[in-house]
C-alpha cells in the first residue's frame, strides 16, 4: 500500500465495496429461490402460483443485470489499481 496513490487507494476501496455487493446478491439468490419453492405448497392456486413466480423471475433479471454492472465494476477497479502499483514496483 505505501507504493499506492491515494486515487489508487480509493480504487481499491470501491473495487473491494463492489466485489461485497456482488458476493452479497448470492444469498439474495438463494432467497428468493427459496420463495419460488414455497410458492408451490398445495394452499395455494395455479394463478397464485404463475403470479409469484413471474414477479420474482422479473427481480431475478434485475437483481441480475446488477451484479453483471457490479461485477465488471470490481473487476475493472481492482484490475486497474493492480496493474498500475506493478508498473510502479517495476519503474
Amino acid at each position: 500500500m505505501s507504493l499506492a496513490t491515494p486515487q489508487e487507494k480509493l480504487m481499491m476501496v470501491f473495487g473491494h465495496v463492489f466485489a461485497a455487493i456482488t458476493g452479497a446478491s448470492l444469498p439474495v439468490f438463494s432467497y428468493l429461490m427459496g420463495n419460488v419453492f414455497d410458492s408451490f405448497g398445495p394452499a395455494t392456486s395455479r394463478d397464485e402460483q404463475l403470479k409469484t413466480v413471474k414477479e420474482i423471475t422479473i427481480i431475478f433479471v434485475f437483481i441480475g443485470i446488477g451484479v453483471w454492472i457490479f461485477s465488471y465494476i470490481y473487476w475493472y477497479l481492482l484490475l486497474s489499481f493492480s496493474l498500475r502499483v506493478s508498473q510502479r514496483i517495476k519503474r
